[in-house]
């Protein structure tokens, strides 16, 4: 039994593993941790085989697992627990003073047991690609989201939001600041910050305006936003949803979240 970091075949199983469980990894997460993200991933090698794998990210106080996965026929060995104990270790080393996951309903019990609590409940928002309208992108301040995101965490993630601002565009209204992240598979509306509500539902339609009609339009949303009704008005979905987790000290502001900035693994 062999951990390690991945190499490019390990990328290549993880993404069909995936693919086949039917989890959504978005190409700029892909990207991500074959890139700048390379040494927050560890796979699982039994007997020369792929054998699951783990993200991890740090920021500044806090960090977070993702992407936990086995393959089927290697499950109920242990390997999961594994994986996820190497992950902590790694977060540990690295002097967070929080962890944070999301977790199904099954998964909710294991992390649990490992000290875990839930402060929220993450829900999957989706909007086909042909119910969309096009416009122009209204880049803004992107300050305004790097100080948002610091208010709402209580610590500097500058370096994760560099990387999505690279390509993603800033869209605000009053206090309302969100990232649309473009993708060819998909768009990624988040991170989202503010907690005017008829401001949120301005800043919703510009959104959606905005992205590009090829691809589906996606949202991690905290339920505790209660932007529920105004996702459904403009024609989003509800594709499930997960327990937003924490292991330690719960310094971030909560209440002035309206979505993650990946979905669900690097947060």
């Amino acid at each position: 039994m062999l951990i390690r970091s991945p190499r490019e075949s390990d990328w290549e199983q993880f993404f069909h593993l995936v693919a086949t469980e039917g989890w959504r990894v978005p190409q700029i997460e892909r990207q991500l941790f074959q890139g700048e993200l390379a040494q927050c991933a560890r796979v699982l090698v039994v007997d020369d085989e792929f054998s699951g794998l783990v993200t991890f990210v740090t920021h500044e106080k806090s960090g977070w697992i993702g992407n936990l996965i086995v393959p089927g026929h290697l499950r109920g060995q242990g390997y999961g627990g594994f994986l996820f104990k190497a992950a902590l270790k790694a977060l540990s080393q690295s002097g967070t003073s929080s962890v944070w996951l999301t977790a199904s309903t099954l998964g909710q019990p294991i992390y649990e047991k490992a000290g875990f609590v839930a402060v929220d409940r993450i829900e999957r928002w989706l909007l086909l690609a042909d119910q969309q309208s096009s416009s122009d992108f209204k880049d803004v301040q992107q300050g305004a989201l790097l100080q948002a995101d610091r208010s709402a965490w209580k610590e500097n993630r500058s370096s994760l939001l560099s990387q999505l601002l690279k390509n993603g565009r800033v869209y605000r209204c009053h206090e309302s600041v969100a990232l649309l992240q473009p993708g060819v598979d998909m768009k990624i509306i988040g991170p989202w910050y503010g907690r005017n509500k008829a401001h949120h539902r301005q800043l919703l339609r510009e959104l959606v305006a905005a992205a590009t009609p090829a691809s589906e339009l996606v949202i991690d949303l905290l339920a505790s936003s209660s932007l529920q009704q105004a996702l459904t008005d403009s024609g989003f979905v509800c594709r499930g949803s997960n327990q937003l987790m924490i292991k330690g000290e719960l310094s971030a502001d909560l209440a002035g979240m309206v979505s993650l900035a990946s979905l669900g693994s690097i947060g």
